[in-house]
């Protein structure tokens, strides 16, 4: 964040964290975390998606031009 590599991100789509939903450090969850520092790049986060690592992932298909 601090370098600049994410300006002109428009969005973010989140995979779902299977095995962390119960899981606390110092009182902060993942979602806790996640919702700290993306929070304030003022753009659309989307969690909970069944994509990336898993059993069954679905694939994502990169946006075009």
């Amino acid at each position: 964040m601090q370098s600049g590599s994410l300006h002109g991100l428009h969005g973010v789509v989140l995979g779902r964290f299977a095995g962390c939903e119960d899981y606390t450090d110092r009182d902060w969850t993942v979602i806790d975390l996640l919702r700290d520092r993306l929070g304030t790049l003022d753009i659309s986060v989307l969690g909970g998606i069944d994509v990336g690592h898993g059993d069954n992932p679905l694939p994502v298909p990169p946006s075009g031009p």
